[in-house]
């Protein structure tokens, strides 16, 4: 179970948005989980464990066949996360989320 260790408030316009501080342990390393509003809107793709394997990010509004996404590809081994690439090798917003699954990640 992850402890609120603090939050912030991200949206001077709304009290409302906030981020929470989450504290968790990986191993033997602790790090810290942070959940952030984000203006984007967002899919995901969950692998056969129910992780999430694939997140995109456009600006609202934007078609699933629009070059207007950002993807990672999140890659698990023994149920941890161990690699996060992004497709075409860049955090660019310029993918189409159709296909994600087949293009290349680094």
């Amino acid at each position: 179970m992850a402890t609120v260790i603090g939050a912030y408030n991200t949206n001077s316009t709304s009290q409302e948005a906030l981020k929470e501080v989450t504290a968790t342990s990986v191993g033997t390393k602790d790090c810290l989980d942070v959940v952030i509003p984000t203006p984007y809107a967002e899919r995901r793709a969950y692998n056969s464990v129910g992780q999430v394997e694939y997140i995109g990010r456009a600006a609202p509004g934007s078609t699933e066949g629009s070059a207007k996404w950002q993807i990672e590809k999140r890659t698990y081994i023994n149920n941890r996360l161990t690699k996060i690439e992004w497709c075409n090798g860049d955090a660019n917003f310029d993918n189409l989320w159709t296909g994600y699954a087949s293009f290349s990640y680094s």
